[in-house]
């Protein structure tokens, strides 16, 4: 285990927050996603266009798009569209 400054120690979560964070949110939660792992969750309830309809749309057949290029500009998507 890492250490860390005496001072950081009382507001870095701790094993009991994750446990009570898992029980009241569940582990495959959007919330455990972007707090717990720190990874940006695929769908969002309130996202205008789900993530996984704009990866879908980097494999449309004669468009090439690098899916790293699927970026989050606030509450949208933007794609970076290359020709082939």
């Amino acid at each position: 285990m890492k250490t860390c400054h005496d001072s950081l120690r009382e507001v870095l979560p701790d094993q009991v927050w994750l446990e009570e964070f898992i029980h009241d949110y569940g582990e495959g939660s959007n919330l455990y996603l972007s707090k717990v792992l720190g990874e940006f969750p695929k769908d969002v309830s309130d996202a205008v266009v789900p993530y996984s309809w704009a990866y879908q749309c980097t494999q449309i057949e004669g468009r090439t798009v690098n899916p790293d290029k699927i970026v989050s500009l606030g509450s949208t998507s933007a794609l970076e569209w290359t020709r082939p």
